[in-house]
């Protein structure tokens, strides 16, 4: 259904996003407008009706018909009290009654306004409201003796103010009607260029899933769905290649193929489900909180899978940038240790770090050997039982070398797991090769992550070896040096 797809749903998502933020501007100009008048209205009323102008009128009022003489002495003021056809100027009693005023139609048909029983409680009422048809302003005034009270009222129609800002909402109604037909064009452009990648993926996942390595998708960004394009079209030319050279590899290459299809399908429904749960269902806050924290997830789940193809795409073509430095290990075994705890505490496993005298510094590519011990250490947390043990050790070793002693540092991660079956250990460092299928599958593995820590093990010149018994646990042991040199005895920057 149109409606359902995502080119849809961005194209009205700029357009819902335009008029929201036309709706606002016109809120917000529209009260400029209104506060700027009742400002100036306001401004004009309390300028004038000073405490000298009160004092004077104040004195009026001991005469006989005193509101007489009150209309005028205001009537000198009628240039700075603005009045004029909108605005007229009243004397009225103490209860609103009217004694004179400009407008005397209007003035016996006033209705008592807050302003007005304001000054009624002989005090100055000078608020405006918004959603108001009109402006005033009421003083109370009363003569030196005491013995006689009135009141001075001003009123607004507001005829300009509704005037000037029906001339701006005109003119914002059309920039709205423009604004919109250019919104409505450049968005379906913009869908275009995020939905066509998107569907590109998709069919492409497809046609790797039936076994199609032909087709390639075309790159159209350097963005994430551009690399992501990218490593599809490496990794079907490796698995096009893979499959003339023998079928116990074309059972590999399907069950990669398949499972990467489905890690990538996956999260991409979940992203598009997440969507359109927040945008066609009123959820409250927690539940938009929930499905945004499912997108990140997921969004993070494939960052991961395009990050290990883009790992193993850079090893078989040579191109892994390696930083080598000298690398602290016992502080970088710590932190590693310190992230991991928090992943075995939820399944109530015992994570203990022991770290066997001074180890000192390695020559290594620190990220890479985090990654290799992160993902040793995330094998035994997910194939260990609620509340088993995971233990990890480091310590100093001597490594025979061209028949000499060189020293180096070992790390082992024991855990009292699952194990692994007696026939699958020769083939674990296999890429692509996963244990026990279907529970692989359920812990989220795709069968590289040991093929990627051997290969970064060896470009250090080290080893990695795993020993293991189904139903007694696992033991993973990586061997490094401390320095590895080349044969004119400097410091080698190894290509893999």
């Amino acid at each position: 259904m149109l409606y359902k797809s995502l080119h849809f749903k961005l194209v009205l998502m700029l357009v819902l996003f335009i008029l929201i933020i036309i709706s606002v501007i016109v809120t917000v100009m529209l009260n400029g407008v209104f506060d700027l008048y009742s400002e100036n209205f306001n401004g004009m009323m309390s300028d004038t009706l000073d405490d000298n102008l009160i004092r004077e009128l104040e004195a009026l009022m001991d005469g006989g018909d005193f509101y007489i003489d009150l209309r005028a002495r205001l009537w000198t003021e009628h240039g700075n009290l603005g009045i004029n056809n909108y605005r007229n100027l009243y004397i009225l009693d103490m209860m609103g009654g009217l004694l004179a005023g400009t407008n005397d139609e209007l003035g016996r048909s006033l209705i008592k306004t807050p302003n007005m029983l304001a000054a009624m409680n002989k005090k100055t009422g000078g608020r405006q409201s918004f959603v108001s048809e009109y402006m005033d302003y009421a003083v109370y005034i009363s003569s030196v003796s005491g013995e006689r009270e009135c009141i001075i009222y001003i009123k607004d129609t507001r005829e300009e103010t509704r005037v000037f800002s029906w001339a701006i909402f005109e003119i914002i109604i059309q920039v709205l009607l423009v604004g919109l037909v250019v919104a409505v064009i450049l968005s379906f452009f913009l869908a275009k260029s995020i939905a066509a990648p998107i569907q590109s993926i998709t069919k492409g996942a497809v046609k790797l899933a039936d076994g199609s390595f032909n087709r390639r998708i075309e790159v159209v960004s350097n963005d994430e769905i551009g690399t992501l394009i990218v490593t599809f079209n490496d990794m079907a030319e490796k698995l096009k290649a893979a499959r003339d050279q023998s079928d116990a590899l074309e059972k590999s290459r399907r069950e990669f193929i398949a499972n990467v299809s489905h890690e990538l399908r996956t999260p991409l429904t979940s992203i598009i489900g997440a969507a359109e749960t927040i945008y066609e269902s009123r959820i409250d806050e927690e539940a938009k909180l929930k499905f945004l924290n499912m997108i990140l997830s997921e969004g993070g789940r494939m960052t991961r899978i395009v990050q290990d193809l883009l790992i193993i795409s850079r090893l078989d073509n040579r191109k892994m940038m390696w930083e080598f430095t000298f690398v602290n290990i016992s502080v970088m075994a710590k932190n590693i240790y310190e992230t991991s705890r928090g992943e075995a505490d939820k399944k109530d496993q015992t994570l203990s770090l022991n770290i066997s005298g001074a180890i000192g510094e390695i020559y290594a590519d620190k990220i890479r050997i985090e990654q290799v011990l992160v993902n040793i250490i995330s094998n035994a947390i997910k194939y260990t039982q609620n509340g088993g043990e995971i233990d990890f050790l480091l310590e100093k070793c001597e490594i025979r070398e061209e028949g000499r002693n060189i020293p180096g540092v070992k790390f082992t991660v024991r855990d009292n797991g699952f194990g692994i079956p007696e026939e699958d250990l020769p083939r674990i460092f296999e890429r692509f090769y996963r244990v026990e299928k279907a529970r692989s599958s359920e812990a989220g593995g795709t069968g590289l992550g040991l093929s990627i820590a051997k290969e970064i093990v060896t470009a250090h010149r080290g080893n990695i070896t795993v020993d293991s018994e189904q139903g007694k646990g696992t033991c993973v042991t990586v061997i490094l040096p401390k320095n590895p040199q080349n044969a004119d005895g400097e410091n080698e920057n190894p290509e893999v």
